[in-house]
């Protein structure tokens, strides 16, 4: 049986490779992040953040139903903690302190994200409330977390822990800088930084854990 040699080319995809949808997702997000950062929740618009990310407004709500969605993906970054599964080479306090205290990435510092995203939220919810249910429900689940790794790490022995839950959102309410206050805004994130680390070992020596 012959064969028509038309049916033996192998076709190319025509258009650009597709990119993996969770890959373009995370694009996505960091990109909004400066621009909320820049111009804040209200001023900022889906047609912005399109532009900024190089794609179609179609693309991006394919990806994002609405900006409060693509601005929860946001917040859920900004106020994320590093928990470990695991405590290797370091003590408990140090641990925490790294879970409390993001890292720097090159020249671009993770806490100097979280504060400006949180900065949005405490100067812009009393009039657009809704920002305050995204910064609910977004720390609640990382309290969830925390409190998980305080007991887990209480059931190795490590620490004791009379009310996990409590102290989880009280290490919460303190790495985030809230209820926000007019000294915090005014002198800026850096200063944080040895606030946190000297609380952590106050804490921790509460706890008599090393």
């Amino acid at each position: 049986m012959s064969v028509n040699p038309k049916e033996m080319v192998h076709r190319l995809p025509r258009g650009r490779p597709r990119l993996d949808p969770d890959l373009r997702r995370t694009g996505i997000v960091r990109t909004a992040l400066r621009v909320f950062i820049e111009s804040g929740y209200v001023d900022t618009t889906m047609e912005m953040i399109a532009a900024r990310c190089g794609i179609s407004k179609a693309t991006l709500y394919g990806a994002f139903s609405s900006k409060r969605d693509l601005f929860t993906a946001v917040v859920e970054i900004a106020v994320r903690l590093d928990i470990p599964e695991e405590i290797e080479d370091q003590s408990v306090a140090k641990t925490l302190e790294t879970i409390l205290i993001p890292t720097s990435d090159g020249h671009e510092s993770e806490l100097d994200d979280r504060d400006a995203i949180l900065r949005i939220v405490y100067s812009q919810a009393q009039d657009h409330p809704e920002l305050w249910d995204i910064y609910r429900s977004t720390t609640s689940k990382e309290s969830e977390r925390l409190t998980e790794w305080l007991l887990e790490q209480q059931t190795k022995g490590l620490l004791v822990v009379d009310d996990a839950p409590m102290i989880a959102q009280m290490l919460m309410n303190v790495a985030l800088g809230y209820p926000p206050n007019r000294a915090e805004v005014v002198v800026g994130p850096l200063t944080r930084v040895p606030y946190l680390r000297e609380f952590v070992t106050i804490f921790c020596r509460g706890l008599a854990i090393g």
